[in-house]
């Protein structure tokens, strides 16, 4: 009966301490994705800045992002409907090609926001730190590579096997 009873009240207490480490870890994870949301990605290397350029760079992107948010999320949705019509037994070409279509017009309005953005940002920077600016942006875009992946993508100013462009 003793044994039975600290097996018991063992398992009692190793579940009390996984719910509360489970609390802990749920409330930790999401604040940090709260934070990691809210963050406006500032080019940390234009330094020359003065503090109101940078105050105005990241209130002009706090201001774009919601709507970039909501443009992704249709994107999503449309590539949803997408893959929809392509698991038809016989899909219908036209519809797919203006799912693409669409698909194309949501990418092309978030490409022109980022110029808007990127014009916005440098109109009142200094020769200098728009040279900076772009160079940044340059070489993330390199480093990530296309899609995303590492590696770096293609014209990224890197010599390729044996030391060829």
């Amino acid at each position: 009966m003793r044994e039975r009873f600290k097996t018991i009240l063992l398992v009692f207490s190793l579940s009390i301490n996984f719910g509360i480490l489970g609390f802990l870890a749920y409330s930790w994870a999401t604040s940090y994705l709260q934070e990691k949301r809210e963050k406006v990605v500032f080019p940390e290397e234009v330094t020359s800045l003065s503090r109101p350029q940078a105050e105005e760079i990241v209130r002009a992107r706090r201001n774009l992002m919601p709507s970039l948010m909501e443009k992704r999320e249709k994107i999503q949705t449309k590539r949803e409907e997408l893959i929809g019509l392509l698991k038809a037994p016989l899909p219908d070409r036209q519809a797919v090609k203006a799912k693409l279509r669409e698909v194309s017009q949501i990418q092309e309005s978030i490409q022109e926001a980022a110029l808007d953005q990127m014009l916005l940002e440098t109109e009142k920077m200094t020769p200098d730190q728009k040279e900076t600016y772009f160079n940044t942006i340059r070489d993330r875009m390199c480093r990530r590579g296309m899609m995303g992946m590492p590696g770096g993508g293609p014209r990224c100013g890197r010599r390729g096997m044996m030391g060829r462009w």
